[in-house]
C-alpha cells in the first residue's frame, strides 16, 4: 500500500531517498537505528574511508585539511522503533492520519540527508553523524572530551538540526556560540531569508563552543519537532540542499575567540569548572532535588521557555497536562 503521493519536485533532487529515511523510527540504542545507519551512513563511510569512533559517531573527511565541521545526529525521539506511514500534501510531509507515532523524525533525519548529499557532491568538510544527541549529546560530548585532536584545525562547526526555515543560531542555552560576522557570512551561502537567531536551545555543536571559534545550528525545514504534528517542508529542504552542494567554506568569516566566555545571561546558581579540553564550562551545583530545579526554573523563565519551545512542547500540551 502507498501512503504518500509522488512529490511534485525535480527528480534530480532525490527526494524519494529522504522520504524513505523518514519512514524509519529510530530511538537511541535501538535495532532500528543500527539498520538505518547500515543502510544510509555506512556505505558512505566505506566509500570515503570514514570511520566509527568509540561513542558511535560516524566521521567522514572530504578534502585534505577541512576547517569546518558539518554536524547532524542519527537518533530520533521516537518512543518505539519500526516503520511509520507518511503522507504528502502540497510538498509538506507529515505522519499519515492513521499513524500513531509520537513524532515524524525530521529532527534530525533531514540533517542526515543534507550531509549525505553534500558528501556525494564532494563538498570539503569534516562530517560527523553524531550518536545519541536526543538523550544528552552523548556522541559530541565524547569527542569534545576524548578526541580533542579531531577539532584542532577546525574554525567552524555547523549543525543541521534546527526547526524552521530561516535561523542561523548565534546563542545556545543563552550563551553566544558564534559571531554576528560569521552568521552574516554563512547567510550568504544559504537560501535567501536566513538571519541570525539568538534563541537556540542546544545541539551537538554546543559541545564544541570552547574549542571551535564559530559554532551554530541552521534551520533545515522541519517544524513542530518532538511531536506527532511534526512536518517537513520538502521544497525548502531541496532548496537548501541545492545551496549546500555548492558550499564554499572559504567564504566564511571567523571572528569569535572560543577561549572567551561570552555569557549573555546571568545563569542563576552556576559556577565555572574546567571541562572539555580545559576550557571554561558552567556546572549547576545542585543535588538535582525538586527544590533546586524549581529555583532554576523560577529564576530562568526565558531560557526554559526557549528550551521547551525548541523541544516541541506548546501551551496546549501543558494545559492538557495541567488539567489532568
Amino acid at each position: 500500500m502507498t501512503y504518500f503521493k509522488k512529490p511534485k519536485l525535480d527528480q534530480s533532487s532525490n527526494v524519494s531517498t529522504l522520504i524513505r529515511m523518514l519512514r524509519t523510527k529510530r530511538p537511541a540504542y535501538s535495532a532500528d537505528i543500527t539498520l538505518f545507519i547500515e543502510c544510509y551512513i555506512v556505505p558512505v563511510c566505506k566509500k570515503h574511508k570514514g570511520y566509527l569512533d568509540n561513542a558511535g559517531n560516524y566521521i567522514v573527511k572530504i578534502g585534505k585539511n577541512p576547517n569546518v565541521i558539518f554536524s547532524c545526529h542519527t537518533d530520533t525521539v521516537h518512543d518505539t522503533g519500526g516503520i511509520q506511514k507518511l503522507k504528502i500534501r502540497n510538498n509538506i510531509l507529515t505522519l499519515h492520519d492513521n499513524e500513531s507515532s509520537n513524532c515524524l523524525g525530521g529532527d534530525d533525519t533531514v540533517g542526515c540527508y543534507l550531509m549525505l548529499e553534500m558528501i556525494k557532491a564532494n563538498v570539503n568538510g569534516l562530517y560527523i553523524f553524531h550518536a545519541n544527541e536526543e538523550i544528552g549529546c552523548i556522541g559530541s560530548k565524547y569527542i569534545a572530551k576524548n578526541n580533542v585532536t579531531l577539532l584542532k584545525n577546525i574554525d567552524f562547526a555547523i549543525a543541521f538540526d534546527r526547526k524552521g526555515n530561516n535561523s542561523i543560531i548565534t546563542h545556545q542555552m543563552n550563551q553566544r556560540c558564534c559571531s554576528n560576522e560569521f552568521s552574516a557570512s554563512l547567510a550568504m551561502l544559504l537560501p535567501d531569508g536566513y538571519v541570525s537567531d539568538p534563541h537556540g536551545s542546544y545541539t551537538d555543536t554546543y559541545s564544541y563552543m570552547y574549542q571551535i571559534a564559530e559554532c551554530t545550528n541552521v534551520s533545515c525545514g522541519y517544524f513542530n519537532q518532538h511531536s506527532n504534528k511534526e512536518s517537513v517542508d520538502l521544497g525548502h529542504v531541496m532548496l537548501l540542499r541545492d545551496h549546500l552542494i555548492r558550499f564554499d567554506s572559504r567564504k566564511l568569516v571567523k571572528k569569535r575567540n572560543p577561549s572567551d566566555f561570552d555569557d549573555d545571561y546571568n545563569f542563576y546558581g552556576y559556577d565555572r569548572y574546567e571541562s572539555y579540553g580545559g576550557k571554561n564550562y558552567y556546572s549547576y551545583k545542585s543535588n538535582n532535588s525538586y527544590e533546586s530545579l524549581f529555583n532554576f526554573v523560577q529564576n530562568n523563565p526565558d531560557i526554559i521557555t526557549d528550551f521547551l519551545n525548541d523541544s516541541g512542547y506548546d501551551l496546549d500540551y501543558f494545559e492538557t497536562y495541567y488539567y489532568k
